[in-house]
């Protein structure tokens, strides 16, 4: 298998990536034709075997049921138990969806967007108890972390404790 480099993040990924569209739960979503997960772990087994560490998903894929797993920021971190443990193993890299929880990290709870106000998706995935994590993430933000210009800084995660990430840009 060839490996590119994904964009300018240095990370290598098969040049062939593996479509996702037809696994996810036919009775879900718009993909009547899609692939149970028993029928769709031989095809992905195949792939990995050949190589290929590169997996194509995205939420809209039969309802989101195709890849639910790897929705992942500070307020859901559900893929922290299963998911992320076997990506690392197999050496797959994971590209989350909603890392900022679909702005409810960046902004006041009272912040009046057009999002907040028309997204029922949000609304599914977020409740009222998840706004404890935002506040304290807004809490530590606004402290004014003195970090050094020139980088870029993202939360990560480290065994339990939630660690800052420094990237030489």
């Amino acid at each position: 298998m060839r490996y590119v480099k994904l964009g300018m993040t240095g990370l290598q990924v098969s040049a062939i990536a593996l479509g996702c569209m037809s696994f996810g739960e036919p009775d879900r979503g718009g993909e009547p034709w899609s692939l149970g997960a028993d029928a769709s772990r031989d095809i992905i087994k195949q792939a990995l075997e050949s190589g290929v560490n590169f997996l194509d998903t995205a939420n809209g894929y039969s309802a989101g049921s195709s890849e639910e797993q790897d929705h992942y920021n500070l307020i859901h971190r559900e893929a922290e138990r299963e998911m992320l443990p076997l990506c690392a193993d197999q050496g797959i890299g994971v590209l989350p969806w909603s890392p900022l929880a679909r702005g409810r990290l960046t902004r006041a709870r009272e912040t009046a967007t057009a999002r907040a106000e028309t997204d029922a998706g949000g609304r599914i995935l977020y409740r009222d108890g998840d706004q404890a994590v935002a506040e304290r993430v807004h809490e530590i933000a606004g402290r004014g972390v003195d970090l050094p210009p020139g980088e870029n800084h993202s939360i990560g995660r480290a065994g339990r404790g939630a660690r800052f990430e420094r990237e030489v840009g």
